[in-house]
């Protein structure tokens, strides 16, 4: 039995104006996703620490809107909190920490972004109708929304912290930054691989859960 709890961290999703990167990254633990598919208590989802970073015009901007933000995100994310303001490159950015969830099933009623695990199986899953309601709500009120969803980029790093080499199949994508077309291989003692899915899968994403690592 793993002694460890569900540990996997949505370190940055980045929601910003046309022409700038989007980016998601999620850290994943292989032996706590099991405890969360076989322990015993048998949770129907688990919650992680995430973030959200986006561009806003000004830092002006930044302190006039930054109520309306959290009030916003709060419709399409869990528990948006600890609003803060960056600067990057000469941007102006807004980091708001939000908890992500992994759930057993699909649910776009839940979240606008979100992981399925199952059947020894990750997914990744956007909900169409929440992307398109937060992209109106902050184009309305900000003037801006969010990109093309063919231009957000999702990428994962899978960490096996078992005593084992594990073994695992993945879709095509890029691992660690090279086409890989899908296979089985093995991912030695703490070992770790950073995966980017395609353009194709993020789209398809919207649509259906898309199967993205399988141990």
């Amino acid at each position: 039995m793993f002694k460890n709890f569900i540990m996997c961290m949505f370190v940055m999703c980045m929601l910003v104006i046309s022409g700038c990167v989007q980016t998601s990254f999620t850290e994943f633990s292989l032996s706590e996703l099991e405890e969360f598919q076989y322990g015993t208590e048998n949770k129907d989802f688990l919650m992680t620490d995430g973030y959200l970073i986006f561009e806003i015009s000004s830092e002006n901007e930044y302190n006039k809107s930054k109520g309306f933000i959290v009030e916003t995100l709060s419709k399409y994310f869990i528990n948006p909190r600890n609003i803060m303001h960056s600067k990057k490159d000469s941007k102006d950015l807004v980091i708001v920490q939000v908890d992500v969830p992994i759930l057993r099933t699909m649910n776009d009623d839940l979240v606008a972004m979100y992981y399925i695990y199952n059947n020894d199986t990750l997914y990744f899953k956007l909900s169409p109708q929440k992307l398109s309601e937060l992209n109106s709500e902050m184009s309305s009120a900000m003037g801006y929304g969010l990109n093309k969803v063919r231009n957000l980029e999702i990428s994962l790093t899978m960490h096996n912290d078992s005593n084992m080499p594990s073994k695992y199949t993945i879709p095509d994508m890029f691992v660690n930054n090279v086409p890989t077309f899908g296979d089985r291989f093995e991912l030695a003692i703490d070992g770790k691989i950073d995966l980017t899915l395609t353009n194709f899968q993020v789209e398809r994403a919207l649509a259906d859960p898309i199967e993205i690592f399988k141990m």
